[in-house]
């Protein structure tokens, strides 16, 4: 479910950001409990994945609460970023070159005097994104865990969206045809965030992981204010990529297919084209492959695509014919 997000590509139902990565997948969990040896499994698994090559590492994993075994929850003060040893393994990662994407865990509802950041490791190592979730309102969702880090920085260091309820669209594993669930989590907001960070890999493989977490930041939504809810808020892909100076939008003539994020609303989807080239024939469809009627003007160098209703935010698939 989580990987979908990242790699699923079922043309019409469900296409991550990232499809045509490459992936290592590392089992670290028994799923039928909870104890501490098994963070110690997850800084092995990040180890050996750094060893093996990976440039972006997804966790939809969390330690500090919830053991099986009668153990007891850790304690704030651990959550340094430098104590548990998925923390420091996130941390030995992101000197090594590769971006780490973590969710911030479900507790927020347990927040309170005693208890006034409810993140988990590796979540709060320091040099990676720990991703939170909002609505489609950027509103942070309820359960998603807060900050800040025990060290005073700040926590999630962004969010990704779900939709109003706080679910996200992922492909179901346990049906033998291809099918959509809608779950909630912020295990799923940090593969949607380890799917731009991906892209953004490709589209600037000069730049150094840190040079393009700081750019994620720099971009958010949240940036010139941020705080232990939401962090430096919702991720721009677009907007990170232009800061990288990679090449975001190529002519639509040079592409034949172009997935497009757009913001829901009924204003224009502005696209480059190539300056006095004929008006293109131009088709829009939404992931599960429905046509949605437009207008198409071209002015100078950009198309003007007025779809004929209100969309709602998501990505849609242009074509040109």
């Amino acid at each position: 479910e989580c990987m979908s997000l990242i790699g699923g590509n079922l043309p019409g139902t469900l296409v991550g950001a990232a499809p045509g990565a490459d992936f290592m997948l590392y089992r670290a969990e028994e799923t039928g409990q909870e104890r501490y040896v098994e963070e110690d499994w997850v800084a092995a698994a990040i180890e050996r994945a750094v060893d093996s090559g990976a440039q972006v590492i997804s966790i939809s994993l969390g330690y500090r609460y919830d053991y099986t075994d009668g153990s007891p929850d850790l304690a704030y003060r651990e959550f340094d970023g430098r104590t548990r040893p998925s923390s420091l393994a996130a941390l030995g990662a992101a000197r090594r070159n590769v971006l780490v994407s973590v969710s911030m865990g479900n507790e927020g509802g347990l927040a309170g005097p005693a208890n006034p950041a409810t993140l988990s490791a590796p979540a709060d190592a320091d040099s990676i994104l720990g991703v939170g979730m909002v609505d489609r309102s950027r509103k942070r969702c309820g359960y998603s865990s807060t900050g800040p880090s025990a060290d005073g920085r700040i926590k999630p260091d962004l969010v990704s969206m779900g939709i109003n309820n706080c679910t996200v669209a992922v492909a179901a594993t346990d049906t033998p045809s291809p099918d959509i669930d809608e779950l909630a989590g912020t295990s799923f907001a940090a593969p949607a965030m380890a799917g731009v960070a991906a892209l953004l890999r490709q589209l600037a493989p000069d730049k150094s992981a840190e040079e393009i977490r700081q750019a994620m930041l720099r971009t958010a939504d949240n940036h010139g204010s941020p705080e232990n809810l939401v962090g430096y808020g919702l991720v721009d892909a677009a907007a990170a990529a232009q800061a990288l100076g990679a090449p975001v939008s190529p002519p639509l003539a040079e592409q034949g297919l172009s997935r497009l994020y757009v913001r829901g609303g009924i204003d224009p989807i502005i696209l480059d084209w190539e300056p006095g080239a004929a008006k293109p024939s131009l088709q829009l469809s939404d992931l599960s492959g429905r046509r949605i009627p437009i207008a198409v003007t071209a002015v100078g160098s950009q198309l003007y695509v007025q779809p004929d209703r209100a969309l709602r935010t998501g990505i849609y698939i242009a074509r040109v014919r």
